[in-house]
């Protein structure tokens, strides 16, 4: 699914590509086991899951929505399992908005919701809109799948991951850590005040 932002008018403080509420050191890729900074000479294959930056926004003229955007140093489509996910607490309950896709792009799905206080994630499809040029995911949320959040209040804490790992199965018993991954500290990111 995917959804058209043209025509769109954007107002009050929300975060935009200039004013983001989470950024990142770019060319910070890490290995998945224990941590370790991924190789440079992989760079070139793994880069479109480095994070520069991630923001939030409304449209007065869709107040049921909130928008979030995540900016990639690169986006292409490449045969892993790639995900994408931000993440934000409110009213005591972690939220995320996330894109992923595995077999070059075949298969695409855009989701958001909660994770429980058992790690249990209740998760709906959402539109979304992807700018390869700028490397920029667009995520189109709908309160109702995020607590309602009502204007004045506050999205903590705002992170985001991303990574991407073999999508063959018989690899990923030799391999199930993912082959490159990207993240933001959790409490470095900005709040974010709901506008409406």
């Amino acid at each position: 699914m995917t959804f058209i932002l043209s025509g769109l008018v954007f107002t009050g403080t929300a975060g935009d590509e200039n004013n983001p509420e989470i950024v990142d050191i770019e060319n910070d890729l890490m290995g998945g086991r224990r941590g370790i900074l991924l190789p440079r000479i992989f760079y070139p294959i793994f880069n479109y899951v480095d994070i520069l930056s991630g923001w939030f926004f409304e449209n007065q003229n869709q107040q049921d929505i909130l928008f979030a955007s995540i900016k990639m140093k690169t986006f292409d489509y490449k045969p892993f399992n790639s995900r994408f996910i931000i993440f934000w607490y409110y009213d005591y309950v972690d939220y995320v908005a996330g894109f992923s896709f595995h077999s070059n792009g075949d298969f695409k799905v855009g989701f958001a919701g909660y994770i429980d206080e058992n790690g249990t994630e209740h998760l709906q499809a959402i539109n979304y809109l992807i700018d390869e040029e700028n490397g920029i995911i667009t995520f189109q949320i709908p309160k109702d799948f995020i607590g309602n959040p009502i204007a004045g209040e506050e999205l903590l804490y705002p992170w985001i991951w991303t990574g991407c790992n073999f999508q063959n199965t018989f690899l990923n018993q030799f391999w199930p850590w993912e082959l490159a991954k990207d993240f933001t500290f959790e409490y470095d990111g900005s709040p974010y005040i709901i506008q409406y």
